[in-house]
């Protein structure tokens, strides 16, 4: 009887060192993953602000040809009333 109830401890300590092992590398694995991750959200949030950077420039770029545009035409329409073309 004891014999069986000291195989049965030693079964069930089996079972829990092999599910602990399992649980590190799940656990190892799941920090793995989460760290790629992380270092992939980094990646977009730097590409991301370079890209709303490059935004503004060309937002600002074009309206200052708006601006500009506008008062060529401006230019060319008093100078059409004065010289008839």
């Amino acid at each position: 009887m004891e014999s069986e109830t000291d195989a049965l401890r030693v079964k069930a300590r089996k079972q829990m060192e092999d599910a602990q092992m399992r649980l590190t590398r799940e656990n190892t694995f799941a920090d793995d993953q989460a760290r790629q991750q992380r270092k992939g959200f980094s990646q977009r949030t730097a590409a991301l602000q370079q890209k709303s950077a490059l935004h503004g420039t060309l937002s600002a770029s074009v309206e200052a040809a708006g601006l500009r545009q506008r008062r060529l035409s401006f230019a060319c329409y008093v100078r059409f009333l004065y010289i008839g073309r």
